[in-house]
């Protein structure tokens, strides 16, 4: 029997990733958010007659329309804080085994992945380093990541059971994945910059129902942890956040 670990310091490499892509987006998410809202304030004053002061209840719309992007940057900055911690622990506890009949996954408060040898579909060696081992069924997936020991003796003794190919199913799902991520993203940031009421309609629907889709598949998913599956329900507290930027582009109203 096998038994791989990941190499010490092997979170930070990981961690640079994740803050490469994430604050990039916390910004522009901020910008797009806070631009809109401010756009649409503006349009809301210059309905007032020319000379108007504002008066309190004109600064309550003002506190109004800032007060989501304070709570949107907050909860997205606890949640990449805490989102840090626990993968590094859930990392650092990565154990991936290989015995006569069977490659089991395990980690730290993550649902363990066993996979016969005998059901293994696919193994993808990855451009970048670490591996994909696919089962018959669409869960069973063993994400290896680069950052694994001993990596040469682990494509060894993989290539024994299946031989490695550099594409395949679990790929392409890996990357579906991603792409709907990204297009969550894409129709966040459309929701909240355009100004055009049937834009906003249909893009804030689309970013609803993708967002209910990630968190359904986040919940099945056995390569995410059950902390993290837990804090995806934040993503849900953002639906809450888009369906109010809907409801004052679409109606010029604010709660």
């Amino acid at each position: 029997m096998l038994t791989f670990k990941i190499k010490p310091n092997g979170f930070k490499e990981i961690r640079k990733k994740i803050l490469l892509f994430s604050i990039p987006g916390f910004v522009i998410g901020a910008v797009f958010t806070g631009t809109s809202l401010y756009t649409s304030t503006m349009n809301r004053r210059n309905d007032v007659t020319p000379g108007y002061v504002p008066d309190h209840s004109m600064q309550l719309i003002d506190l109004a329309t800032y007060l989501p992007i304070v709570i949107f940057i907050a909860i997205l900055g606890f949640g990449l804080n805490r989102m840090l911690k626990k993968t590094k622990k859930t990392l650092d506890s990565y154990e991936l085994t290989i015995s006569d009949n069977l490659i089991a996954r395990e980690q730290l408060n993550t649902p363990t992945i066993s996979i016969y040898i005998s059901e293994v579909q696919e193994i993808i060696k990855r451009k970048k380093g670490g591996f994909y081992i696919k089962g018959e069924k669409a869960r069973d997936l063993i994400i290896v990541p680069k950052q694994i020991e001993n990596p040469e003796q682990l494509e060894i003794a993989l290539e024994k059971i299946k031989p490695l190919v550099s594409k395949g199913k679990a790929a392409d799902q890996l990357k579906w994945q991603a792409l709907l991520g990204l297009a969550s993203m894409a129709l966040l940031i459309t929701v909240n910059v355009s100004l055009n009421k049937t834009v906003v309609a249909i893009g804030g629907t689309l970013f609803l129902g993708l967002t209910v889709y990630n968190f359904v598949q986040a919940q099945k998913s056995k390569n995410i942890d059950y902390k993290t599956k837990r804090t995806r329900w934040i993503s849900l507290v953002l639906s809450f956040f888009v369906i109010y930027v809907m409801y004052i582009k679409l109606t010029g109203n604010f709660f």
